[in-house]
């Protein structure tokens, strides 16, 4: 009750802007597929994203309103799935009670509330639910439908591929072979069509990633500190809104291609490979070292359905610390976890900790610049408040599995 609640009223308290700029730049997108076809089309999201965002558009027959209130409602059901699984995998790891508080701290999440309810800009709800719904099958020892649906997850989301990594480390013998070869099985059925549909369009999306500007991580300070302005290479790292006040403003947030001004041709255009940045090279010896070095330094929480848990959570903390950039969103995918894996109360310290520093960076620095000259300074303390915060989190994974 708590929970259908809180979310009712958030609906109608905060979404007035219908259908919202985000979506209005979705259907940007698909019509663009509509246009000219969806192999001719590339998006900042993986393929398989962008053809399901085209024919979700096509069911409501490109109505924006009608598809807004499909998104909204694909999100809010999705922070439901979490707090089912949430509540049932912290109580299959503890008893019903733990089961009980950790689903009221998720229902009262700022994160949850925010992404899933207020703001209209990311479909990492249904990307997180989809995530942790694999988990919960492969705790069950349910091989096939969490291969399926962690495949499904990875092809709209590359986050989720952490799974892999779990089942490599965590499972032995008939069940890993089983597991791996499934998922890569179906994670090629699905992906491969849509590459040979279009190659280019396919590797664009990775490719428009490797080119951008570090934002929001210690990449981006180091750039920023340096006072080195980035300065787009092609119209689809070009953003007035981010760079309108200063070549400097990329470092903070993301870039959303061809949203401001809009420019929905540049998504036809296929990307080449970008130059290699010294931290994309950082970024990916950094995490490679550090994975490695959680596998090898593994010793588990006692169980092998409590390592699952422990281990994907360890995986993607390990990924978004060392990453050369970071959106606030993200923390979906890592607070449900932070409340099955570690249940105590530096766990949960660390979780609600994290939450008030991603909520003062965003949506709470929108406010600061208006407040305070400092903002800038107060953003980048948060940046590294952040990075301390994953770190201990692995910190804590690593001294709770050696107990």
């Amino acid at each position: 009750m708590l929970f259908i609640a809180s979310r009712v009223m958030l609906f109608f308290a905060t979404n007035k802007d219908i259908p919202g700029n985000f979506v209005s730049w979705l259907s940007l997108i698909a019509l663009e597929q509509k246009n000219h076809g969806l192999e001719s089309v590339w998006s900042p999201y993986p393929a398989a994203y962008t053809w399901l965002n085209f024919f979700l558009f096509k069911a409501v027959d490109f109505s924006v309103v009608n598809f807004w209130l499909m998104f909204k409602a694909i999100n809010i059901v999705s922070s439901f799935v979490i707090l089912l699984l949430v509540y049932n995998l912290a109580r299959m790891y503890g008893n019903g009670s733990q089961g009980t508080w950790a689903a009221i701290t998720y229902t009262l999440l700022p994160s949850d509330l925010f992404w899933s309810v207020i703001d209209m800009h990311v479909y990492d709800p249904f990307a997180s639910a989809l995530l942790l719904l694999s988990i919960y099958l492969m705790v069950r020892e349910n091989v096939i439908s969490s291969a399926f649906v962690g495949a499904v997850a990875t092809s709209i989301k590359v986050y989720p591929g952490i799974i892999l990594l779990a089942a490599l480390k965590l499972w032995r013998g008939r069940r890993r072979f089983g597991f791996v070869a499934l998922f890569l099985f179906l994670l090629l059925a699905i992906n491969l069509p849509l590459f040979l549909s279009g190659p280019k369009m396919f590797m664009s999306t990775f490719f428009w990633h490797s080119g951008r500007p570090p934002w929001s991580t210690l990449y981006a300070l180091v750039e920023y500190l340096r006072s080195e302005p980035y300065v787009p290479t092609i119209p689809a790292y070009i953003e007035e809104e981010i760079g309108g006040e200063s070549p400097l403003g990329y470092y903070f947030v993301g870039i959303t291609p061809g949203w401001r001004p809009p420019n929905p041709s540049i998504f036809h255009i296929p990307v080449e490979p970008q130059p290699i940045q010294w931290y994309n090279a950082v970024s990916m010896l950094l995490t490679a070292t550090i994975i490695l070095a959680i596998s090898l330094r593994w010793r588990g929480f006692g169980s092998i359905q409590r390592d699952l848990s422990a281990y994907a959570l360890a995986m993607l903390t390990a990924y978004f610390l060392w990453n050369y950039g970071w959106s606030p969103q993200w923390i979906l995918y890592l607070s449900p976890l932070l409340l099955i894996a570690l249940p105590s109360l530096k766990g949960l310290s660390v979780l609600l900790i994290l939450e008030t520093v991603e909520g003062i960076a965003y949506p709470g620095m929108t406010l600061l610049k208006s407040l305070t000259n400092y903002w800038i300074e107060i953003y980048w303390v948060m940046v590294l408040a952040r990075t301390l915060l994953l770190a201990m989190v692995l910190d804590a994974i690593e001294r709770g599995g050696s107990t």
